[in-house]
């Protein structure tokens, strides 16, 4: 279910799956936003665990946040047309998802924990990141996490990205979420914007919807609870 919300201040809430989670298993979600590529800077967040009849750590997992131009040519299509956003583990292709037993138990990526990327008809380019502490729930049953995607158009051609994650595997309410996504400083369990880079583009920056990719199948998929987008300008 998708709701709109307004605020009169800096901000407009765009949209919202709540209820019922999206289960992901080798698969891409597509949505467009309502505001289309009307923006100047947005935050995505997504709320999300790892649900697997694994024990130990995932083999060969790969995950991207971010946006696309369209629904059609998204990022796990060979012709992607636009994409950019966060790549979690490796620059490009799979990475190990190590499990951690805690009292929350959670899944981590090693050094770095991801990549800025973007892809233009069909070819990637990344950006270091570097950073640690990007952690993912293994148990989206009892608890899931939040990770924080800015994207900031300085021009056609040049983007600014800030990425923000959990730094400590903890609860995140409906309500901790909303503050994090509204709030351009931090609150207490959420890093600051860093890793960050300014990046060169060489698509069009039509992105119009959200895109998130996730390629493992049963028994490792992916529950989101939540997904905001938020205009700032």
């Amino acid at each position: 279910m998708w709701r709109f919300y307004a605020r009169l201040d800096m901000a407009q809430i765009i949209s919202l799956l709540d209820r019922r989670r999206l289960s992901l298993g080798n698969e891409e979600y597509g949505r467009k936003m309502s505001i289309g590529a009307d923006w100047g800077k947005v935050r995505l967040g997504v709320c999300f665990g790892v649900n697997s009849d694994l024990d130990g750590s995932i083999a060969g997992a790969e995950m991207v946040m971010g946006l696309s131009e369209g629904t059609d040519l998204m990022y796990k299509n060979v012709a992607c047309r636009d994409f950019i956003g966060w790549h979690f583990g490796t620059a490009v292709g799979t990475a190990t998802w190590t499990r951690n037993a805690a009292a929350l138990e959670y899944y981590s990526f090693g050094n770095p924990d991801g990549y800025f990327i973007s892809r233009v008809s069909g070819v990637t380019a990344s950006t270091t990141s570097g950073g640690t502490g990007n952690l993912v729930s293994a148990a989206p049953a009892a608890y899931v996490m939040g990770a924080y995607l800015d994207i900031i158009k300085n021009s056609a051609t040049s983007i600014t990205l800030n990425f923000r994650r959990q730094t400590a595997a903890t609860v995140t309410t409906l309500d901790l979420f909303l503050r994090a996504m509204e709030d351009e400083t931090n609150y207490a369990g959420v890093g600051a914007s860093t890793p960050t880079a300014t990046i060169a583009y060489a698509g069009n920056s039509a992105w119009n919807s959200v895109d998130i990719a996730w390629n493992r199948d049963y028994p490792s998929t992916m529950e989101i609870a939540y997904i905001y987008v938020l205009r700032y300008q």
